[in-house]
């Protein structure tokens, strides 16, 4: 869910055994899902998408003046876009991550 005041019924949700899979927000700034919602998912074998890793955009696109990723490269980080990704996905709790983009080149 993308309203963390739904979280509770989420929980209840997972704790029913009624579903697989969540999807929830999460990012360098909204890490709210930290606090029960992937702790509970691990425990429980429930996969996690991710959505807005990017913050709508907004973190990509405050990230591109400065500062520079350049000392990243020696991992294989190019953009501030791959470090935003990467470290959602180095959450093992993490299945997938879902960036949106309304940009066809971006893709």
């Amino acid at each position: 869910h993308y309203i963390t005041d739904a979280y509770p019924e989420m929980i209840q949700i997972m704790k029913s055994g009624r579903i697989s899979t969540v999807q929830v927000p999460y990012n360098v700034l909204d890490r709210m899902c930290e606090q029960e919602i992937l702790p509970l998912a691990e425990e429980l074998g429930i996969g996690v998408i991710v959505m807005r890793p990017f913050d709508v955009g907004r973190l990509a696109k405050n990230l591109k003046k400065e500062p520079s990723p350049s000392p990243l490269r020696a991992h294989g980080i190019e953009i501030w876009a791959q470090a935003l990704l990467a470290w959602v996905l180095a959450d093992g709790r993490v299945s997938v991550a879902i960036p949106a983009t309304s940009k066809p080149e971006q893709i």
